[in-house]
């Protein structure tokens, strides 16, 4: 992907300057804050893992606040890993429950970009949670029974 230097617009690997203003448009491996994919202003990085990238992102027009998962460009051309994403996205919708994020947008309309946009939640991350309360509920060690 390449990014605008003047717009920050994401903009489809096969862009040397920007369609929007002629401005350059060097090539990125992630989204840097200030990036906008198709109408979302990236505010910063949540985490990423494996398979992508999550961001914390502002609709332009809407304001409203929500999370971009963004699919590692290398896995956007495998066919079965887009599927299988889009699938993700969509079964949380299918299942509906107020302890699962809304998913409220999709695209796949950038060259090798595929992502969606999901509700964001502010708290804790999982991970964040299980090392707290897997701390509680370990059992002392026979050395710190004494």
């Amino acid at each position: 992907m390449k990014i605008c230097s003047q717009c920050h617009a994401v903009l489809g690997n096969h862009h040397d300057v920007c369609p929007h203003d002629g401005a350059a448009a060097p090539a990125a491996t992630q989204l840097p804050v200030g990036a906008v994919l198709a109408g979302y202003r990236i505010v910063g990085e949540l985490g990423d893992g494996g398979m992508g990238f999550v961001y914390e992102a502002t609709h332009e027009v809407l304001g409203r606040r929500c999370a971009v998962k963004l699919l590692r460009p290398e896995f956007s051309k495998n066919q079965q890993v887009v599927t299988r994403f889009l699938q993700e996205a969509k079964a949380v919708n299918v299942i509906n429950n107020k302890h699962i994020v809304n998913v409220y947008d999709y695209g796949d309309d950038i060259d090798g970009l595929v992502y969606f946009v999901m509700e964001y939640l502010d708290g804790q991350t999982l991970s964040g949670l299980m090392a707290k309360y897997c701390l509680l509920y370990t059992s002392p060690s026979p050395r710190d029974r004494g």
